[in-house]
């Protein structure tokens, strides 16, 4: 238990009281877990969906952009000017698939490998051809490791007057909730671009899917390691939440292996969405989105406690720019 927490700390860069750390989870997996069956209940009544195979069908048939994953870097770098500050250079960016070998034994869907910090012009990404999805997945995957997400924000940090050991070091928990809230991003810039009802539920549908993901990993996850959850305690959890308990073991076996890495993703993004959600209600108009993410990446891959004072010595001048009224 006390191995957990030190783990944790070290991993997110937090001080964490941990009754609290679980009651955040469970706010915010209940609240995720309501929206998806309610986003997934509108798709299913629109399209007479009697099945997960049919629901995976109508989402494939409603691509936010159809095209190769190469096609798709362009889409990317137009969507990325709604989020980010546009980079300096323009570094080409090749894509490439894993051999047979490795994608089969890989657990990878995708990955960025960080260039070397004197290189401006090539980048590169890896999938895996046998753990892509659809169209949508796809364009998913390119946008978290790519563009505006991975691939972005290292390419950002070498523009930006850091120490090259900031360039370098690096907070998964920080990387992995960047990426992640990119992707929701990337719905929200889609739908805002469509005059399609029926495809507006699917970026609904999808986005909920997206706030929800990894969340139940990083709670099972303090589950199993610090409140000494069986395969029985998970199943119970998972069937409360709406889940089918048939995962409960496979979930298990995974999880026992590798403790609290699934809080970079699920906690890392619920702090990205937070951060956003915050500042949003206390800056309402004055809010700008391309002017917060780049407070949110000025300082490399921080940890997370080092992300909350960016955050706050941003919001207290930004408020007292705007007359705002602003309580740490």
């Amino acid at each position: 238990m006390a191995l957990f927490e030190l783990e944790l700390e070290d991993l997110l860069g937090l001080d964490i009281d941990m009754d609290a750390y679980i009651a955040e989870l469970d706010k915010a997996l209940q609240t995720a877990v309501s929206n998806v069956i309610s986003k997934q209940g509108v798709v299913v009544r629109q399209f007479n969906i009697t099945d997960y195979t049919m629901l995976e069908l109508v989402i494939s048939q409603h691509a936010i952009f159809d095209g190769t994953p190469d096609e798709m870097v362009g889409y990317l770098k137009e969507f990325a000017k709604s989020i980010v500050p546009e980079l300096k250079s323009d570094p080409e960016i090749s894509i490439k698939n894993m051999d047979n070998a490795s994608a089969k034994v890989s657990n990878a869907v995708a990955y960025y490998m960080k260039s070397a910090l004197d290189n401006t012009s090539g980048e590169h990404i890896t999938l895996n051809p046998l753990k892509l999805g659809d169209k949508n997945d796809v364009l998913g995957t390119m946008s978290h490791e790519g563009y505006p997400g991975h691939l972005y924000a290292y390419v950002y940090s070498k523009e930006l007057d850091l120490h090259n050991v900031s360039k370098i070091m690096t907070s998964t928990a920080h990387g992995e909730g960047w990426a992640t809230y990119v992707e929701l991003a990337l719905y929200e810039y889609a739908k805002n671009l469509s005059d399609d009802k029926e495809f507006d539920m699917i970026m609904d549908y999808l986005y909920a899917n997206q706030v929800s993901g990894f969340l139940l990993e990083t709670r099972i996850d303090a589950g199993i390691h610090y409140q000494g959850w069986t395969i029985e305690d998970i199943a119970k959890y998972m069937g409360k939440l709406g889940y089918s308990s048939d995962g409960a073991e496979d979930i298990y076996n995974l999880l026992i292996e590798m403790p609290t890495q699934y809080a970079a993703y699920g906690y890392g993004k619920l702090k990205f969405i937070n951060l956003h959600t915050e500042a949003k209600k206390v800056l309402g108009g004055f809010y700008d989105e391309v002017e917060f993410n780049a407070m949110l990446l000025s300082k490399g891959w921080t940890n997370l406690g080092e992300l909350d004072n960016t955050y706050n010595e941003y919001m207290l001048k930004k408020c007292h720019e705007c007359g705002i009224e602003y309580k740490k």
